[in-house]
């Protein structure tokens, strides 16, 4: 399966088209790229307004719960710069993709990105630091001094500070909010990690 929030025209659909895919979701599509993805076998194209939806919905024995979704739009002035170390502006962009990539991920939610690529990701893990670890692993040797790491909520003590730092990351992005808020900046002082406080989580359960 492939998704476009865009419709996906000709140019696009000769490059679907190389690879074998079974569903094909995207706004519209036009008239050539609709022709042109036609032509293959068993193929299914479905077209989606992709309205946003207000609340989301659990199911459970006897019931249903639902709950207000996540559809926050994080506002860089809202942020807190706390540590010595401050990003670049030109790196807002970044952060932004690294910070709104969380949201999507089950808490608790670890991204590590690079420019607007997902290295990698920890997620569900009954503690931060173990998403940590995992998040890490995963980017392995993708990771370099651009690398982002973002958490969807705050870190309770400064020990994933200290495994990031050892793993060469240099910019946190988390909600903050802890009681050891000041223990886990200093220690991103003492690491020459940059440090931003979103003030607002995710946590998605």
């Amino acid at each position: 399966m492939v998704g476009f929030n865009t419709e996906v025209q000709s140019k696009t659909a000769i490059e679907i088209s190389k690879t074998f895919y079974d569903v094909i979701i995207a706004p519209s599509f036009s008239e050539d790229a609709f022709k042109i993805l036609s032509k293959k076998k068993n193929i299914r194209l479905l077209s989606s307004n992709f309205l946003q939806q207000n609340y989301e919905y659990r199911t459970i024995n006897g019931g249903l719960l639902y709950q207000e979704k996540d559809n926050q739009s994080p506002r860089i002035e809202d942020w807190d710069f706390v540590t010595n170390s401050k990003p670049d502006k030109n790196s807002f962009d970044e952060l932004l993709f690294a910070w709104n990539t969380t949201k999507f991920i089950k808490s608790n939610a670890i991204v590590i990105t690079e420019g607007k690529s997902i290295l990698g990701i920890g997620s569900g893990q009954p503690n931060r630091i173990n998403s940590v670890n995992l998040a890490l692993s995963r980017a392995g040797k993708l990771l370099t001094n651009n690398s982002i790491l973002a958490s969807d909520a705050f870190f309770p003590f400064p020990d994933s500070i200290d495994i990031a730092a050892e793993n060469n990351i240099k910019t946190i992005l988390q909600p903050g909010g802890s009681l050891k808020d000041s223990e886990v900046i200093e220690r991103a002082n003492h690491h020459n990690i940059t440090m931003v406080l979103t003030n607002r989580r995710h946590f998605s359960h």
